[in-house]
């Protein structure tokens, strides 16, 4: 029982840890991904704004006649609230700002962190404080030749929530663990009693302690491998118990001869023989220290050697010439 425990315990932990690993991997993938999705959405609508801005100030010469005051009625048309637009020259100097009355007055933006980035990278974005309002913004910045565009919004809990990616993929996520972690509870557990049940068998078998081999294996892959080494180990035991009645039998017409019978291997080792074998090698040798195992010594039986040499000889040279 310890041992089923310990197995099935450290089986389901490998599992489990393998699981954990495998699932914050895909959940830290797939929020990053759905934060950045929702990121980019937020970056192609203020490069719509922006884009939609730099038109309307080639179209209407805002640039040559610095008539920026114009933009007002552009922004009014935007549907997004809370929104702002800069024009800034390429010096840092604003030229622009939908949410400051007197721009001109604003320091210099040329330092700014979405600026500095849209001058080295095809735009730039930024979540902070303005220094100017005071409020937070998210900012994204462009270059259109001869200025920036930056459009920003209020950094509110609408955009925050915007942006903060859906918590709905880790309920699924979550339900998912729990049913494979259930799957896994029956699955180990089936696992583990296999093993339990081959580990009894070796250990009663090394100990010669009975088996029962009536017991089933659960029915999985490992199951089936005990089923048939038992089926074997079965077929081998009433195999050795058959030969084990066999040799009993021999030995009990071996007994009831009265001639001596002995068998002995080619290599003139004895393998069987009855008391009666003894007996006459001592009659006949009238040496009573005279056993079986010496039998090819005893010089009263020379002719019986002589003449099983010369077959074994005989028959070795038959081989030969086959």
């Amino acid at each position: 029982m310890v041992f089923r425990n310990s197995f099935r315990n450290n089986l389901f932990l490998y599992y489990s840890i393998i699981f954990v690993v495998f699932s914050t991997l895909i959940l830290t993938y797939l929020y990053k991904r759905e934060k950045d999705y929702r990121t980019g959405t937020l970056n192609d609508e203020l490069y719509n704004i922006t884009r939609i801005t730099d038109s309307y100030i080639k179209s209407n010469s805002i640039y040559e006649r610095s008539d920026y005051i114009i933009i007002d009625s552009l922004v009014k048309l935007m549907p997004q609230p809370n929104l702002r637009i800069t024009i800034i020259d390429t010096s840092g100097l604003v030229l622009y700002d939908s949410y400051v009355h007197e721009w001109e007055t604003m320091e210099n933006h040329k330092h700014r962190p979405e600026i500095e980035t849209s001058r080295i990278s095809n735009f730039g974005t930024e979540i902070r404080s303005s220094g100017t309002t005071g409020q937070d913004y998210y900012y994204y910045s462009k270059l259109y030749n001869k200025y920036y565009v930056r459009a920003a919004v209020v950094y509110d809990m609408r955009i925050v929530n915007f942006l903060e990616a859906k918590k709905i993929f880790l309920f699924v996520i979550f339900l998912a663990f729990i049913a494979i972690w259930s799957v896994m509870l029956v699955i180990t557990s089936r696992f583990s009693e296999s093993i339990t049940k081959l580990k009894d068998f070796a250990m009663k078998v090394s100990k010669n302690e009975p088996f029962d081999f009536e017991s089933k294996f659960p029915k999985n892959e490992i199951g089936f491998i005990g089923e048939e080494i038992l089926e074997i180990y079965n077929n081998l035991l009433q195999t050795k118990n058959d030969l084990a009645n066999e040799k009993e039998k021999l030995f009990s017409h071996l007994d009831a001869l009265n001639e001596g019978v002995a068998f002995f291997s080619k290599d003139k080792t004895k393998i069987l023989n009855n008391d009666h074998f003894i007996q006459i090698m001592n009659m006949i040798s009238g040496d009573l220290k005279v056993f079986t195992n010496n039998f090819f010594e005893v010089a009263e039986f020379n002719d019986v050697i002589d003449f099983v040499e010369n077959i074994s000889s005989l028959k070795h040279w038959l081989r030969l010439t086959d």
